[in-house]
């Protein structure tokens, strides 16, 4: 039984390669997802996998923009990566509650909205 775990793990990290996703990428964001659920302690065991998997996402398809826009060569691309799986957990996550607050109420996220482009576009208070 165990056997047929490492073969399917392969055979998906020889898939992702040969796609064009570094799989090292997609399991360090996947990590760094999986540390940011242990940290908040909100949500079931499923709502935090499937997290899991949006870190992982996000690491695979922005770990290598990341890295060409620090531009550092002291800061391994993995590291970025887990940072990525980090935060697109916490992004999602905020894009779901203004999802559901603009269910409840959505004159709400209009006004938001037009706050924020007072204060960009307005000038600054001193």
């Amino acid at each position: 039984m165990f056997d047929w775990v490492i073969a399917g793990c392969v055979a998906l990290y020889v898939w992702l390669g040969v796609n064009g996703f570094p799989p090292s990428y997609i399991l360090a964001g996947f990590l760094g997802s999986i540390v940011r659920a242990i940290v908040a302690k909100t949500g079931t065991i499923w709502e935090n996998l499937a997290g899991g998997f949006v870190g992982a996402v996000f690491a695979a398809y922005l770990t290598p923009v990341a890295v060409l826009m620090l531009s550092m060569p002291s800061v391994p691309p993995y590291a970025v990566a887990f940072f990525l799986g980090m935060v697109g957990v916490a992004i999602t996550e905020t894009i779901i509650a203004i999802g559901k607050d603009y269910k409840k109420n959505p004159g709400k996220l209009k006004e938001d909205f037009r706050d924020l482009a007072l204060r960009l576009i307005g000038p600054k208070d001193k």
